[in-house]
């Protein structure tokens, strides 16, 4: 199973989650979107311990993959893209660039 490593402060709870998996997504070629959802977890430990998500977000990208590309694949890979110099976090929502830096791993 592919995972994102990143070590960020669950804004829920404080606590530190390192572990983010992909439960879901949504691919809608008509509208070029995906939304996607991960769950958050301590630590890979913690996942494979079966302890509970910290949290879940949400995110909603305006691009779409290849219909021959893996979307799982391409989610991941597009949820640690570096955050843009311009971008401001209105600090009210969830912040899209929360992966940023992350590394996409593969169990």
């Amino acid at each position: 199973m592919k995972y994102i490593e990143k070590t960020i402060e669950d804004s829920q709870t404080g606590a530190n989650a390192s572990y983010h998996e992909l439960v879901s997504f949504t691919v809608d070629y008509n509208n070029s979107s995906v939304t996607s959802t991960t769950a958050s977890y301590v630590s890979k430990k913690a996942k494979d311990g079966n302890k509970k998500a910290l949290s879940f977000n949400s995110f909603y990208l305006n691009s779409v993959p290849e219909r021959g590309e893996s979307a799982h694949d391409w989610v991941l890979n597009q949820l640690v893209q570096p955050q843009p110099e311009d971008y401001q976090h209105d600090g009210q929502s969830v912040n899209p660039y929360m992966f940023a830096g992350g590394q996409v791993k593969n169990d």
